[in-house]
């Protein structure tokens, strides 16, 4: 009957109210049927070569020893940041009914397709950089992470960052995919991704110069992003805009003299005053 049916409708929500365990953002991109950019990442992550038997799909970061390539929530960002700057695709974070904490409407199959057509292209141009060939070759994941200082494409938030990035200069510059992951590859072959060298840009931004431990905030993806934008783009034509990149790599850099000066780490690896300290070159 209709009071009996409501009474196991209560009951349902009253049990799920009381055993249900949060779930890890990783977890419910494996669950979630509506969004779009969550659909879409986990379909590659079983798909794609680059990303078959190498995601961690609980965790939303990885150990240094961990010989998983990335995570799911990190393909997810990466979806979110790659395809939400374009139009058609920034649509699929509507919500439904205007309010956040009901949900979103699941896009349609055909947009679905185009959005998984776009991101696995992003992901075959990144699968021919050299350590990512290494790694389709049989190399080891937490080698190619950590050895020689380290290699941040390795790392899931500058991953996230380079998408961004990347993303960005398509749309402002009309800058080529291809173009630009060939420009990767050659800084990459050439020792300049490096996470804690400090003759590399990546010291600071992702490794704390006193600690040398790696950062992982929200500000540091930023700068990143920021820095891939400045590299990849050939700089900053702004004055201003370039001056504030300068000044927050600065900030990112500082380190102590013996004295207690507050001076920050140039791109030899020496201490300078900020008057000293300059951008370094954008990637030709």
């Amino acid at each position: 009957t209709y009071k009996e049916a409501v009474s196991r409708l209560r009951n349902v929500f009253v049990d799920v109210n009381e055993n249900a365990k949060r779930l890890e953002r990783g977890e419910l991109s494996l669950l979630d049927e509506n969004n779009g950019f969550r659909i879409v990442a986990r379909t590659l992550m079983i798909k794609h070569p680059l990303l078959k038997n190498r995601v961690d799909t609980k965790s939303n970061q990885l150990s240094e020893n961990s010989e998983d390539y990335t995570t799911l929530s990190t393909i997810v960002n990466i979806a979110t940041e790659y395809l939400g700057q374009t139009p058609r695709f920034a649509e699929w974070e509507n919500p439904i009914l205007g309010l956040k904490d009901v949900g979103v409407m699941r896009p349609e199959d055909r947009e679905i397709s185009r959005g998984l057509a776009k991101l696995d292209e992003y992901f075959k141009e990144l699968e021919a950089l050299p350590s990512h060939h290494s790694m389709r070759q049989g190399e080891s994941v937490k080698i190619l992470r950590n050895e020689n200082e380290g290699n941040i494409l390795f790392r899931p938030i500058a991953q996230v960052a380079l998408a961004k990035a990347i993303a960005s200069l398509q749309r402002e510059k009309a800058l080529s995919l291809k173009e630009m992951m060939q420009k990767l590859a050659e800084h990459e072959e050439a020792q300049d991704l490096r996470l804690t060298s400090k003759e590399t840009t990546w010291f600071g931004i992702l490794c704390d110069p006193i600690t040398k431990k790696i950062r992982r905030q929200k500000a540091s993806q930023i700068l990143c992003e920021r820095m891939f934008f400045y590299l990849l783009g050939g700089g900053i034509e702004e004055k201003d805009d370039r001056e504030a990149l300068r000044n927050d790599f600065f900030e990112a850099r500082k380190g102590s003299t013996e004295s207690g000066e507050l001076k920050a780490y140039d791109m030899s690896g020496a201490l300078v005053e900020k008057d000293n300290f300059y951008l370094p070159h954008p990637w030709q």
